[in-house]
């Protein structure tokens, strides 16, 4: 839990880390439809990487999720506590739904076409594989505002109001967007699923230290539909050994 005690002290220095960029950026830039958006040349860069590079890493949750004061809380609170059904309870209060399956967003001044592009096409994948739907708002009280800021990280669930999520240099893939969003929309990483020791190892012994509270138990199955909308695939971020620590 050292990490979780660290991110509580740190999280409040992420805003002015990873804040947009002030400097005015061309709404033209890349102008791409359809299929024809590409990713740039950090294609081959993980989303952790480009935390690191960015300089925001340590002040994220498993890799590039931006917790509220209450969730690091209660997720210190919900690892320490051995009763699963208490638990369970504790972490459905961090996870308040986006009302009749509908998600506002809207886009920070320095969003480029580019990236507006690669945006809509995510939501639109998403959304042709869920009962979700995604309405662009620049006037929704509760909306997910989405940003140019150093690195790609997002709120998970609905935390009410307007909610930054970052996509930043590098952050420009379909796979990436998608996944920021699935954040957005409540989606933890797969190891945190609370059924996850029935399909699968892991071996703490191959986990960076401090970084153990990452594969904590604390995710349930969606109810929003027969999907596991609510836990999203990880690519063995905080391993120092790729692929080992899950088995």
């Amino acid at each position: 839990l050292n990490h979780l005690k660290e991110l509580f002290a740190k999280r409040y220095n992420l805003t002015s880390v990873g804040k947009p960029e002030n400097k005015e950026k061309s709404t033209s830039d890349g102008v791409l439809a359809g299929e024809e958006v590409v990713a740039n040349e950090n294609t081959d860069l993980s989303v952790e990487e480009i935390n690191q590079r960015e300089g925001v890493a340590d002040y994220l949750f498993d890799g590039d999720i931006d917790l509220t004061e209450e969730q690091l809380e209660m997720i210190e609170a919900s690892l320490s506590d051995s009763n699963h059904t208490r638990r369970k309870r504790q972490m459905d209060t961090l996870l308040p739904r986006w009302e009749n399956n509908q998600l506002f967003y809207s886009f920070g001044p320095a969003m480029t076409t580019r990236f507006r592009t690669i945006v809509k096409q995510a939501l639109a994948y998403i959304a042709g594989r869920t009962c979700l739907t995604f309405t662009e708002s620049n006037t929704a009280p509760n909306r997910v505002n989405v940003i140019s800021g150093s690195g790609c990280y997002s709120k998970i669930g609905m935390v009410g109001g307007v909610q930054d999520l970052s996509l930043g240099n590098g952050c420009d893939q379909m796979g990436i967007v998608s996944h920021e969003f699935m954040h957005a929309l409540g989606s933890w990483h797969m190891q945190m699923r609370s059924d996850r020791d029935d399909h699968l190892i892991v071996d703490l012994t191959y986990v960076k230290a401090g970084y153990e509270g990452n594969f904590g138990k604390i995710c349930k199955l969606s109810s929003w539909q027969d999907s596991d909308i609510n836990c999203s695939d990880n690519e063995s971020l905080f391993s120092d050994l790729p692929l080992k620590d899950i088995q």
